[in-house]
């Protein structure tokens, strides 16, 4: 069976496409090239531990949210889910269609559409009061 993408999927990857050919269009290359190739393989790698660090704690603070409410979910399928919408919402514009696409995978895993939402939702208000009292 061929997939064909929706007319939706193509506006989306179309933007996208725009926007990130906007977006190096206005760099300066040979500048970002420069200060890639100027930075310390151990600051690197401290960044990357810090990143990854923080991806978990976010699907804890998820998962964590998720069964308080009583939405059986094993770590790793929460993680498996939020990974992968990050990964989506990288790509599209404004970021919310990660949280849309973790908000629909978790609804499709356990039928309980307005669960995955308000799950989401409150994970997204817990990070912005997060930023604003840090």
């Amino acid at each position: 069976m061929t997939r064909h993408l929706s007319r939706s999927s193509w506006i989306r990857v179309a933007i996208t496409a725009a926007v990130l050919a906007y977006l190096f269009s206005t760099i300066d290359t040979a500048a970002a090239t420069r200060a890639i190739v100027r930075l310390s393989p151990w600051h690197f790698a401290g960044a990357v531990a810090l990143v990854a660090f923080d991806r978990f704690l976010m699907i804890c603070r998820w998962t964590l949210l998720l069964r308080g409410s009583g939405t059986p979910i094993q770590f790793k399928s929460a993680a498996w889910i939020f990974l992968t919408s990050s990964f989506v919402g990288s790509f599209m514009p404004a970021g919310i269609g990660g949280d849309l696409m973790r908000a629909w995978t978790l609804s499709r895993r356990t039928s309980d559409r307005g669960g995955a939402i308000a799950s989401v939702t409150v994970d997204r208000v817990l990070g912005v009061v997060a930023v604003v009292l840090l």
